[in-house]
């Protein structure tokens, strides 16, 4: 009987574990915003600077983004009232706007979307840019996880164009790096 008494007990411990572990990742999915910027790719073109922004749906459903914007760089107000706590807010000024896009655009569920935007400014940190989206699902500001910045200026092509092979796949690198040793690559990167 003592034996059958450790068994259900470890089982019922297992059990709760698993039903916390549950719990988290559902909230933690639940507080990711609709959309994420996986990968932001910036070259020139002409005079002009081209972003191509690549947005992705995060739900099992779809999104609706009415209008996004991108902006230099946030800046943060104090607000303070009588008899209350001070209070930090972001700010966005119009003057450090990049482009912005007002047509919306519809996601279906785990859906992506990659758009094509011109912006004059040459003056930008690509790590402080900064996304404001107007969704759906309500309002957010959010940065990209990877903004590559190429120096040279390159097209995207059709699939049916005959075209040098390197230069139609730079539009969907993720990164490039060389090395000259293909052991030393693994020992690096790791096994990927």
């Amino acid at each position: 009987m003592g034996s059958f008494t450790v068994i259900v007990d470890s089982l019922s411990s297992v059990a709760a574990i698993v039903a916390i572990a549950t719990v988290l990742v559902a909230w933690f999915r639940s507080r990711r915003p609709p959309v994420d910027i996986p990968r932001v790719i910036i070259s020139p073109r002409g005079t002009h600077l081209r972003a191509f922004v690549e947005i992705k749906n995060t739900r099992l459903y779809p999104i609706t983004i009415n209008s996004f914007a991108c902006y230099r760089k946030s800046t943060y107000k104090i607000h303070k009232k009588k008899n209350e706590k001070p209070s930090l807010y972001p700010s966005f000024d119009v003057a450090n706007r990049l482009f912005v896009r007002e047509e919306p655009i519809q996601l279906t569920e785990l859906g992506e979307y990659t758009g094509e935007f011109y912006f004059g400014d040459h003056d930008y940190n690509p790590k402080r840019m900064i996304f404001i989206f107007h969704t759906s699902h309500g309002h957010f500001h959010q940065k990209p996880r990877n903004v590559v910045v190429i120096d040279e200026e390159f097209s995207i092509v059709a699939e049916g164009d005959q075209v040098e092979a390197e230069r139609a796949m730079a539009a969907r690198l993720q990164y490039l790096k060389s090395y000259a040793s293909y052991i030393f690559q693994r020992l690096r990167r790791g096994w990927r």
